[in-house]
């Protein structure tokens, strides 16, 4: 039981204030008839009794009583049923007269009759609605009572409750911001959370759905995580210490409340912080049965909590406790018996659901799970399994199967007949050359057999009439797979090429089988046996063969052209191609040059190695890295250098279009070079990337939207095209369904990859889901320095108005920026996040002070001309230090920069928009707005609706009305 009641946001105050007849209410007290309020006892665990009197701190009906005529809940709210001090009478009412009240800058809420407004009120404590004279924000200040806090130990209790909330930092946890004294009272302020309790649900609606239990649930097992990870034990887990809010787009949000008698594990805590206290402390219906120990040596851990979290899911379920009693001894006794299951029987609950919750209940601390992220892994797959969308999922699928079931006798023979008839139907004429297996002796012989299927996979992508799936996406699989028919459903493909290579002395042995990937059945199967040097006239035969099979119009047209003469050449050249495709990080990159540079160095006249140096140069000089060796003349001089040696090289035009886009930043040029490259390279799925992101930065996306889902189709097993659209692509367009398909496919072709669920994150912030966006952010580690999941994480914190949290997340980004060094876009855009979190929190001075830092990193000297793409960081920086003419100039320039790129220029105004917000110019800003909102790449009506950067347009009317119609995307 802790020290003060749920905070909810109500219209009308709820207690401690006199009647219109001059009575007063008492808070706790039932006004029901004694026939209902037993009812509702009985519900909590405690049975009802015979009253004995009335309590001498709160009023509430006695049936036991203390010495000082203490009621039970007044004893376990000040945590001292087994201590030796005690309370005194309160004196109530305490809040009687109207008029305004403040604590430091928080002011109160005063109500239509005059009287300040409370959320709620305990024994000891009020809590009211009050508002952030500062940051004009509304919060939950609570105060506990002069009198009460002159109590030995209560001051202390207090101040525990604060900081043990304080420390917890996640969004399914009420969160404690602020602490102070005042006139003999103590208080603090936590965020204001606008719903109901669990306890108030379930009584206006009854026991919750199994699958609206399941994510309430879900959602409690994170906040003691999170709880645990600070070393913290709530030890007042129950239905009216968890509370329902929703967010903007009707999202369920679960917070817990009151760390009133929280337990501070961490052993190198303030002593003074009482960790460890006797007797026993909790509402008695919903503890755990160590709480019930009389020792001080019992050990209480989060295995209490997920106890008290499994009675309440119970009561989630049923609308009832497992046990009851009239006495703590009575439901103590109980708690060792079995489970009374047939409070649960008609409700349908899944055995593994039963089998959580027998866990949870253990009377045994050491049968339940051991910590709350081993507890948040068992519910969460239960909630995969029998969630709201799994559920939503069987419903659709009982309505397929209904309606498969009425027409499949009519269309399987129709079908079947339609396959047997169309030998050259579309998933027959797609083909995935799978890696060739090397039966060589000397491993050194790989690179060799990686070039014979690269050569035969390039010579078969030649042909328009197939669909040849990208190396990129067959790399990963085995030479030969047990499951084909799977291969078949991952890569779309009808048929499969598989081979075997080996080298022995000067000849080479190439086995290949062309299969139908769905049936297992052999279509085509050959033996080559070639002196090595006419390896490459090998590969021409199997493509030309192969393209027999598929199709026998095609085989005429398969370039028997060899890339090298030179075998060492070729295998440098392997090696960059297998380094590159092997991640995207800065250092494979260069590797991949290194080795390109190697090939061309051994034949200057292979222009395949040459275009693929130039891709690289053109990348590194793009992204500023290493510029010495990736200058701009040398990414020119790789790419004509291919240009020349094979016109008809569609590689060399992609390295052309490269060039013209990273270096001479020409708008439209390499638009006609990628297309030239699609007519020569008709199955190159990057071919199809680059044409994406260009129509992109051209604004026409419906085009983009095409060739995205072409390259998808070429390349489906590649992660980075799929999380690489999903981020700048599909969220430019509002796409949220297509973009969380995208990130789906991710994550299935790399399980618990930090950076696509970093992404995935934004997507739901960019929806203003947050508490997804929280739920995916939950999964990675506490202690990543990743850039990206930093971002997403003050982002989300910001959004939440948690600054101190965010600052935590940006002082990890910042920590190794040097001072006085030049500053990259993260850089600054991390320093410039940095100063505005900490003004609002009212930190002016460390605010100035990091806004200078952007400044001298960015614009070091007077007339320096920063990069493009710092400019409106600079101006935002300008903006906080009040330099309003700067702050315009650079955001107004960073626009002009962007003029001719449909993906930037829209950033850049909207960064224009936050800066004329900063330095007053509203009406320039709300002008602005609508036209951004239906502009691809503009802001998302979350960031308006969440961003403290639009605080300043939020009371007026042209704002609010924008946030409750926003414009639909155009495109």
């Amino acid at each position: 039981m802790s020290i003060a009641p749920e905070f909810v946001r109500r219209e009308v105050p709820l207690s401690g204030r006199q009647n219109r007849d001059g009575s007063t209410r008492n808070p706790g007290i039932d006004p029901r008839p004694d026939s209902k309020l037993n009812e509702s006892l009985s519900s909590t665990g405690m049975e009802a009794e015979p009253t004995v009197g009335k309590c001498a701190i709160c009023g509430r009906l006695l049936t036991q009583v203390g010495s000082h005529g203490e009621c039970l809940r007044c004893l376990a709210d000040l945590g001292f049923l087994s201590g030796n001090q005690e309370p005194g009478q309160a004196e109530t009412p305490r809040r009687l007269t109207p008029g305004p009240l403040k604590y430091d800058h928080f002011a109160v809420e005063i109500g239509a009759d005059g009287f300040p407004i409370e959320l709620g009120a305990g024994a000891m404590a009020i809590t009211y609605h009050a508002r952030d004279t500062i940051l004009s924000s509304e919060v939950a200040l609570k105060v506990i009572d002069r009198k009460v806090s002159k109590m030995p130990g209560v001051r202390t209790r207090f101040l525990r409750e604060a900081r043990a909330a304080a420390q917890i930092r996640h969004p399914n946890v009420a969160r404690v911001t602020h602490y102070g004294e005042q006139d003999g009272e103590c208080f603090y302020v936590m965020q204001l959370v606008e719903g109901e309790t669990l306890e108030a649900r379930v009584r206006r609606e009854g026991p919750m759905s199994l699958a609206l239990a399941l994510e309430v649930i879900e959602q409690a097992a994170r906040a003691l995580a999170a709880a645990e990870k600070c070393g913290v034990v709530h030890r007042d887990i129950k239905p009216s210490n968890i509370m329902l809010e929703s967010d903007p787009t009707g999202s369920l949000i679960v917070k817990v409340i009151d760390y009133g008698i929280a337990k501070v594990l961490d052993p190198e805590a303030e002593r003074s912080a009482e960790q460890t206290r006797s007797g026993f402390i909790g509402t008695p219906a919903f503890a755990s049965p160590e709480q019930f120990a009389t020792t001080a040596t019992t050990r209480i851990d989060t295995r209490s909590d997920i106890y008290s979290l499994g009675v309440t899911f119970w009561y989630l379920l049923s609308g009832r406790v497992p046990f009851v009693g009239r006495t703590l001894e009575d439901i103590r006794a109980r708690q060792i018996e079995q489970l009374p299951l047939e409070q649960l029987k008609g409700l349908r609950v899944p055995t593994r659901c039963l089998a959580l919750l027998k866990s949870m209940l253990s009377p045994d601390p050491k049968d339940r799970p051991q910590s709350a992220r081993e507890l948040l892994a068992a519910v969460h797959r239960c909630f995969i399994k029998f969630g709201t969308e799994a559920r939503a999922r069987r419903r659709r699928s009982a309505l397929v199967a209904v309606g498969a079931i009425l027409v499949i006798a009519a269309t399987a023979v129709t079908a079947w007949l339609y396959q047997r008839a169309q030998p050259s139907s579309a998933m027959n004429r797609a083909i995935a050359v799978l890696p060739f297996e090397n039966l060589s002796p000397n491993a050194e012989d790989q690179f060799f057999v990686v070039g014979v299927q690269d050569q035969i996979l390039t010579r078969l992508a030649s042909l328009s009439d197939l669909k040849v799936i990208s190396r990129t996406s067959t790399a990963k699989y085995s030479s030969k797979p047990e499951d084909l028919n799977a291969v078949s459903r991952q890569l779309g493909v009808g048929r499969v090429l598989e081979g075997s290579v080996q080298r022995k002395g000067g000849k080479v042995r190439v086995n290949v089988q062309l299969i139908d990937a769905r049936s297992n059945a052999h279509i085509w199967a050959n033996t080559y046996d070639r002196p090595i040097a006419d390896s490459f006239a090998v590969e021409t035969e199997i493509a030309n063969a192969v393209a027999q099979e598929l199709s026998g119009n095609l085989s005429l047209r398969v370039s028997g052209q060899r890339p090298t003469q030179i075998t060492a050449a070729y295998e440098a050249y392997l090696r960059g191609l297998e380094l590159q495709e092997q991640d995207s990080s800065d250092a494979s990159i260069l590797a991949a040059g290194a080795a390109y540079t190697e090939a061309v160095r051994l034949d200057p006249n292979f222009a395949l190695a040459w275009a693929r140096l130039a891709l690289v140069r053109s990348f590194c000089y793009g992204n500023g890295i290493d510029r010495n060796a990736n200058s701009a003349l040398s990414v020119k001089e790789a790419a004509d250098r291919a240009m020349a040696l094979q016109p008809d090289l569609g590689e060399a035009w992609i390295a052309q279009g490269q060039y013209k886009a990273a270096v001479l930043r020409d708008r439209l040029g390499p638009l006609k070079d990628y297309q030239q490259a699609e007519k020569l390279l008709p199955n190159s799925a990057l071919v199809k990337e680059y044409l994406v992101y260009k129509e992109c930065g051209l604004g026409r996306w419906r085009d983009a939207l095409a060739h995205f889902r072409q390259a998808t189709e070429l390349d489906p097993r590649n992660y980075r095209l799929w999380t690489t659209t999903a981020v700048y692509i599909l969220p430019a367009l509002r796409l949220w369904s297509e973009c969380h398909a995208a990130f789906d496919r991710a994550l299935e072709i790399s399980p618990d990859n930090e950076e696509a669920i970093a992404c995935h994150a934004d997507i739901f912030l960019a929806e203003g889901r947050l508490a997804e966006a929280a739920r995916e952010l939950a999964r990675l580690p506490n202690e990543s320095t990743s850039a990206r999941t930093l971002n997403s994480r003050w982002v989300l914190a910001e959004y939440e108005r948690n600054f101190d949290l965010a600052l935590s997340w940006i002082r990890l980004a910042t920590k190794d920026i040097d001072s006085g060094q030049p500053l990259g876009v993260t850089e600054a855009n991390s320093l410039m996040m940095q100063a505005y979190c900490q003004k609002w929190t009212g930190r002016i001075d460390d605010a100035r002070a990091s806004f200078d830092r952007v400044v001298q990193g960015v614009a070091p000297t007077p007339g320096f001309v920063p990069a493009r793409e710092l400019r409106s960081i600079l101006a935002l920086a300008y903006a906080g230090l009040g330099e309003k003419e700067k702050a315009l100039e650079q955001a107004q320039q960073g626009v002009a920069d962007f003029a001719n790129s449909a993906t930037n220029k829209p950033i850049a105004e909207a960064l224009l928009v936050k800066v004329q917000i900063q330095v007053g110019e509203v009406d320039a800003a709300i002008t602005a707005l609508p036209r951004l909102l239906e502009t691809p790449c503009g802001p998302d009506p979350a960031e308006l609706r969440y961003s403290p950067f639009f605080d300043p347009l939020r009371k007026d009317p042209r704002f609010q009305e924008l946030l409750k119609n926003p414009p639909l995307i155009r495109y």
